[in-house]
């Protein structure tokens, strides 16, 4: 039922870009046909032949149907794009689909206390690191917890006071790293949160730390292996400024930003998952033309003028 459902968000995106391109379609069929036209007047003048319009009017339909068929194709709605920073072999790819189908490392995004219980929702099914949890470790939470808590050896915490939650809290922009059944995962931290899992202190700042947080861990403690990203703060995050557009543009810049100094992937998949396809400010298209200017124009060597300051 989720991919059914996942797959509908998919159609139903490119159905709503394709019918808003169709007078743009149409415009591309009569340019086509206004080009085979001109081929057969200039084949009539020079040659005083009727050949093209013999054609013409021999496979009418065939023709008419390829230059609907070129029309579509050059105006397709495309749910994947991807560039290579200039001059460089790491890679940025957007893509639609379900992060914890990548296959790569994957960023799950957590609360400051990095809390994994799920009753009452305290973490919600439906956000990136409940749905890991109920896939993994539905049975098994605490195994999780002894993870993440070796994953966090070494770093400061603030003693708070909790009963019904983990007591100790993490400055925003920790990461544990999580191995299991082979395969990495970052739980990172995005959002404090108060005893009863309601998100508390959001500021888009939250996104902008978290991700120099994950990127500094990455270098210190990473591997250079795929990396796949959530959109974060997005969801359950709370955090009112960050709109799926504004976060994707942030990952975007914050990683740039980063790779002037550092290598930490060859390759970054940001995963908006199918369901976000319902959210008007995603015009895929124009985050498109965002990331080939960042990947083409703003990534400059270290050995050319610096451009862009990196989020500290």
């Amino acid at each position: 039922m989720k991919h059914i459902r996942n797959w509908g968000c998919k159609v139903k995106y490119i159905l709503k870009f394709t019918i808003q391109r169709f007078w743009k379609i149409i415009e591309n069929v009569l340019t086509l046909l206004g080009i085979i036209l001109t081929v057969g007047e200039c084949v009539l003048l020079m040659f005083n032949s009727n050949i093209i319009y013999t054609w013409m009017h021999d496979y009418v339909i065939w023709i008419l149907g390829g230059c609907i068929i070129i029309s579509f194709w050059k105006n397709k709605v495309y749910l994947n794009y991807e560039y290579f920073l200039k001059g460089t072999d790491v890679k940025i790819n957007l893509q639609v689909s379900d992060v914890l189908n990548a296959k790569a490392a994957i960023v799950i995004p957590t609360n400051t206390t990095f809390d994994t219980k799920m009753e009452d929702e305290f973490i919600s099914v439906s956000s990136v690191q409940g749905q890991f949890q109920k896939k993994y470790f539905a049975n098994n939470i605490g195994t999780l917890d002894n993870l993440i808590e070796k994953g966090l050896e070494g770093y400061a915490y603030e003693k708070i006071d909790r009963t019904h939650s983990k007591d100790k809290k993490y400055p925003l922009g920790t990461v544990s790293k999580v191995t299991y059944a082979g395969k990495h995962y970052y739980f990172v931290a995005i959002a404090d949160v108060n005893e009863y899992g309601k998100t508390v202190n959001t500021k888009f700042e939250n996104v902008q730390i978290a991700l120099e947080g994950l990127w500094s861990h990455l270098e210190s403690r990473g591997h250079i292996e795929n990396l796949a990203i959530p959109l974060l703060g997005t969801g359950r995050a709370g955090i009112k400024e960050a709109s799926r557009k504004k976060v994707i543009q942030e990952i975007i810049f914050s990683f740039v930003a980063s790779a002037k100094e550092r290598k930490i992937t060859e390759n970054l998949q940001i995963c908006i998952h199918p369901l976000d396809l319902e959210h008007k400010d995603l015009e895929l298209d124009k985050l498109n033309e965002y990331l080939h200017y960042m990947c083409e124009y703003r990534y400059v060597d270290n050995n050319d003028k610096k451009e862009g300051v990196m989020i500290k």
